[in-house]
């Protein structure tokens, strides 16, 4: 086995990310490995050498249990993209230094969001059955901004095909993958592209419960609000924004129901970030 072994986590969390890093620790121990290393917020962190030792963190087999049930990304994510190795040599030489300064052999990084996943399956379902509205986020979570025509389409078309069959609806809306948007997708993507005017940003490792609550709170009447319902403090804050926003006497919908109501279309191919 590897003298150290680093892994990271990154893209959104699903019910299971935590669990794989969970099985990564104990096999990596197992075999042989001196260290386990995790990164914190993922590649981004790693650059930074945001880099924690886990067996400062799990320490017995009930630790190794509790991670395993530990919901949203452990170690923490990020949306950081490596550019091609063509245009950024030296990003790639740093990446390798710090390899070599850790004596790490073997590196594993964990993703979440893919549509064809059981457990992604399983979440769109319990979507469906609490009757939310569901959309096409991408076959997996790769930026589509410098995808080719055909890859755009043959990703989008493949998920659609997913949730048709989940839900027996024929059309969905679509967000891009990390917020990256290229021209390509606006002349092909054949469904409202969404995006967001209120940002929660609970994605970040250093956003607090509060903090999600105060951002929500400053939404004006007719926005998108992003939140994700992988993270823990994202759940406990979502009481008390609907409290706030009922005191308010304002109303908390989909964005299809958003649009239904002020009698807008959504357009297919356009930007949307917001309903006047």
């Amino acid at each position: 086995m590897a003298k150290n072994v680093i892994v990271g986590q990154s893209g959104g969390p699903t019910s299971v990310i935590n669990s794989s890093l969970a099985g990564v620790y104990k096999t990596a121990k197992d075999l042989g490995a001196e260290k386990v290393y995790g990164m914190r917020n993922g590649i981004q962190g790693f650059l930074e050498k945001k880099i924690v030792d886990m067996s400062e963190k799990i320490r017995t087999d009930l630790d190794l249990e509790l991670l395993k049930r530990t919901p949203s990304a452990f170690l923490g994510s990020c949306r950081y993209k490596l550019p091609e190795i063509g245009e950024n040599r030296e990003l790639y030489d740093r990446i390798f230094e710090i390899l070599a300064e850790y004596e790490i052999t073997a590196f594993f990084y964990i993703g979440g969001n893919i549509v064809k996943s059981e457990e992604c399956r399983q979440e769109v379902q319990q979507a469906l059955d609490w009757g939310f509205e569901i959309a096409n986020h991408s076959y997996d979570y790769a930026s589509l901004d410098k995808a080719s025509a055909e890859q755009i389409i043959e990703k989008l078309e493949k998920t659609d095909a997913i949730l048709k069959e989940m839900s027996g609806y024929s059309s969905f809306l679509f967000r891009a993958p990390n917020v990256a948007y290229g021209d390509t997708m606006f002349e092909v993507i054949d469904a409202p592209i969404i995006d967001v005017s209120n940002w929660s940003h609970d994605y970040q490792d250093s956003v607090t419960k509060d903090q999600i609550v105060k951002n929500v709170k400053a939404a004006r009447d007719g926005d998108i609000i992003n939140m994700h319902s992988t993270y823990e403090k994202t759940a406990e804050a979502v009481p008390e924004i609907l409290a706030y926003f009922q005191e308010k006497g304002i109303q908390v919908v989909s964005v299809s129901e958003l649009f239904a109501i002020r009698g807008k279309k959504l357009m297919k191919g356009e930007k949307i970030s917001r309903c006047d």
